[in-house]
């Protein structure tokens, strides 16, 4: 009755959402599976007259052995000795040493389920058409004891608070029964909508298969109730349960994954023919899904624990920061997965953007990692920027964050105005009395005097003195160390900025003073704020095409302003902002090699 036949089957490696899968083609179209306690061997079942010995490691065919008639379900003793086969009506006994075939009942008609105590001393068979549970004493194969269920689908024994139990899906009753699986009296009963499959988390939780025809269904069941249903496609046949995952197939090409954590989410991948049974390799993280489309196909699916890259925030908003400042921001990425996570690279496309980051930074599973980024605008505009986070989840290998802000200018003037309000405080504040806030104050509005009159190297003078001054307080303790530093960090600011571009009303005259040739100048939008519309001028050295466009905060184009070639000379131009909201916008004008930017403020 053995016929041995080592073929080498095609194999196909492919990856969906749920996992990495490998698809075994066989001659005939194929049922069930069954393993080896130590996860080596897989006895396959098939619609064919044979049954297929299979190496789990090589993936190969080590047996073809000869049953005569096709084999619906397959169970591989604890021993792995020998495995339990269900034909088309006779129960067989498979040695796994010798594949010698030996015949333990018959007839019957229609097996959906087996399963042995959890000692392997009794066998469990759901004879369907006969209405019946079936048991059998392991050693002798002999038929000891008859339960009687109403068209049972699939057994499962466990242990609860009383001890092991034996669970019976009862398909037309439309209830799932709990036996004591030595006197075999029931003891439980659950009411679940036609009930065709049933397994057990690694916690405790009970789930089942349902079967509504073109609904499917997955239902959680504690404490005898049903508390959860999930849709999981149309015509579930089985369900595979891990410690924290729930995995069903379905009859029209469906592999739904619900994580029983969580917000249990249910995932679908279609690969399409149709899925029987679904068992996991009790060793390695493989679940082997027997699939019918043409032949014969052993879809395996890897569900080895993988590393999962997950963010907070899918973007990062620095909003308006002044030119030469820094603004600070944080991104957290976390491990959702069940390894660790390797950050093998941060890389951001923008010279504005500075990271904090390690290379080779690994992240525990349930843990995270703080990055810290800051933004320095170097010029006065809008910052579109993307942050790229390489790292080994085979899932997304490289995850993008979207990075804005505004590098906005302060004139020097407004920035020594803040200085005088700060140091007024001082005195309101009794850190300094009224003559020492008075000498510090004329310095700076002097300062501001000599700025308005284009006399830059006296304000830089003036500011010179200012800083002799602060440094005085601070070492003859009539100024705090805390405020001194403030004021000296500011003045310092200032003196650079119009030591390396000099005098400039704002910043969009700044940047061309630096960058831009001739005397080609934009205004100032006025009015600003508006409500409907606003007016601004510019000044063209030649003749330019000219580019106006609207901006709002996240970077996306809203209007267009001007578009088309000018002449030599002073232009205006309005815009009106129509029924846009209000909010903050940015004008961004081109001419030529030329670019600025003004901020607008629309208010409705």
């Amino acid at each position: 009755m053995n016929r041995k036949s080592l073929i080498l089957l095609t194999a196909i490696c492919l990856l969906v959402s749920a996992g990495y899968a490998e698809i075994i083609e066989f001659e005939r179209p194929v049922w069930d599976v069954s393993f080896t306690s130590d996860g080596s061997v897989a006895v396959v079942t098939s619609i064919g007259p044979d049954v297929y010995i299979m190496n789990t490691e090589s993936r190969q065919i080590e047996q073809e052995v000869y049953i005569g008639q096709p084999t619906v379900s397959v169970l591989v003793h604890p021993s792995g000795d020998f495995a339990y086969l269900a034909g088309t009506n006779t129960l067989f006994k498979l040695n796994l040493n010798d594949y010698s075939v030996e015949t333990v009942y018959s007839p019957f008609r229609f097996v959906a389920g087996m399963v042995f105590s959890l000692d392997g001393e009794r066998l469990f068979v759901s004879h369907t058409d006969g209405n019946e549970v079936l048991v059998f004493q392991v050693s002798d194969s002999q038929l000891i004891h008859r339960i009687p269920v109403n068209y049972p689908y699939e057994v499962l024994a466990a242990t609860d608070w009383s001890g092991e139990v034996l669970w019976v899906c009862s398909n037309r009753d439309n209830r799932i029964y709990r036996y004591d699986i030595n006197n075999y009296v029931r003891t439980l009963r659950v009411n679940v909508d036609a009930p065709k499959a049933i397994e057990i988390t690694g916690h405790g939780d009970y789930f089942w298969v349902m079967n509504h025809g073109n609904y499917g269904r997955l239902s959680w069941i504690f404490d005898q109730e049903v508390r959860q249903q999930y849709f999981v496609q149309y015509y579930p046949n089985d369900l595979v349960a891990t410690e924290d995952t729930i995995y069903t197939v379905t009859d029209r090409g469906y592999i739904s994954k619900l994580n029983v954590f969580g917000n249990r989410s249910v995932d679908f991948t279609y690969i399409g023919g149709r899925l029987i049974h679904a068992v996991k390799n009790p060793v390695s993280h493989e679940i082997y899904i027997t699939r019918n489309y043409g032949g014969g196909q052993i879809y395996i699916l890897d569900i080895s624990p993988k590393p999962d890259i997950a963010i907070e925030q899918e973007s990062l908003e620095f909003g308006d920061v002044e030119f030469h400042r820094t603004q600070t921001g944080t991104i957290t990425i976390s491990n959702d997965g069940g390894v660790d996570l390797i950050i093998t690279g941060v890389y951001v496309d923008n010279d504005q953007v500075y990271i904090n980051s390690q290379d080779g930074l690994t992240i525990s599973p349930g843990d995270n990692y703080v990055l810290d980024l800051t933004f320095t605008p170097i010029e006065v505009g809008v910052l579109n920027a993307t942050l790229s986070v390489i790292s080994n989840d085979p899932d997304t290998p490289e995850l993008a964050v979207e990075i804005t802000g505004i590098g906005i200018w302060v004139p020097a003037d407004e920035l020594l105005g803040r200085m005088v309000s700060y140091v007024s405080d001082l005195q309101a504040g009794n850190v300094m009395n009224r003559g020492q806030v008075n000498s510090l104050t004329t310095k700076l509005e002097q300062a501001i005097t000599r700025l308005h009159r284009d006399h830059l190297r006296q304000a830089l003078n003036i500011l010179n003195t200012f800083q002799n001054q602060i440094s005085g307080f601070i070492a003859v303790g009539v100024l705090p160390e805390v405020n001194g530093i403030y004021l000296l960090d500011e003045s310092s600011f200032i003196l650079d900025m119009l030591c390396e571009f000099g005098i400039a009303a704002d910043g969009i005259s700044l940047h061309l003073q630096n960058s831009l040739p001739g005397d080609c100048f934009l205004s100032q939008a006025y009015p600003n704020p508006f409500n409907s519309s606003t007016q601004m001028s510019f000044t063209l050295p030649g003749p330019e095409k000219v580019q106006m466009q609207v901006y709002n905060l996240t970077g996306k184009m809203v209007s267009t302003i001007q578009d088309g070639c000018l002449s030599t000379g002073v232009h205006s131009v309005n815009w009106h902002a129509g029924d846009l909201p209000g909010g903050i916008y940015i004008v961004q004008f081109k001419a030529g090699s030329f670019q600025g930017y003004n901020k607008v403020a629309l208010v409705r």
